[in-house]
């Protein structure tokens, strides 16, 4: 495909990175997705996995049985899944899976775009194993994807109030939490993100 140039004020620049949504949309599928939006069409999610190859992500999937799912909505939310794999087989249809299950009626639940994680832990990292295995846990609870929530600092602990758990994450001063912004439990106030337990399906 043969690109053009062109140059926008750094303002307009800023604008349209605040419009990215996940990680790796460039420029380009930013101003095409708001031009499809301007033009009133439905265009079918986009779906990304990490691994990039989608072999293997498949591959990687049937050995750990699980994967994180990160479903981007129109209104800016995003919702975290975990993917149970346990039956999934050599000969099943990944991509088949996906629209049969977690895109089912995207429109009407008006996805924008999936992700497809394995959960991984990076090599070039000081930070110890139980960082990652919190993380995993709280991703699907906070509804930040495991991949956001593995690169920030912070501190959790359960609270009991009434008879009700509370899961408080308390993210470190001096981060750039911009990305939780949108996170419907996020306190921009106290940086931190209260789960109750009632809010959620999975146990505190």
């Amino acid at each position: 495909m043969t690109m053009k140039t062109i140059e926008v004020t750094e303002a307009i620049y800023d604008k349209l990175a605040a419009k990215v949504i996940g990680f790796g949309e460039t420029p380009n599928s930013v101003i095409e997705r708001l031009l499809k939006d301007v033009d009133g069409k439905s265009t079918k999610p986009t779906l990304d996995f990490y691994p990039s190859n989608d072999v293997e992500f498949k591959k990687l999937l049937l050995k750990n049985k699980k994967a994180e799912v990160a479903l981007y909505k129109t209104n800016g939310e995003i919702e975290v899944l975990v993917w149970n794999a346990s039956k999934l087989k050599e000969s099943s249809n990944i991509k088949a899976n996906i629209w049969s299950g977690y895109l089912r009626d995207w429109e009407t639940k008006g996805i924008k775009k999936a992700e497809f994680s394995i959960y991984e832990q990076p090599e070039d990292t000081n930070k110890s194993s139980e960082h990652f295995e919190r993380c995993e846990i709280f991703s699907a609870i906070t509804n930040i994807p495991y991949k956001t929530l593995i690169q920030l600092e912070f501190d959790a602990e359960i609270e009991a109030s009434e008879g009700s758990k509370c899961l408080v994450l308390t993210f470190i001063a001096g981060q750039n939490l911009g990305q939780l912004e949108s996170n419907a439990f996020f306190d921009s106030s106290t940086n931190s993100i209260r789960v109750y337990q009632h809010e959620t399906g999975y146990p505190l």
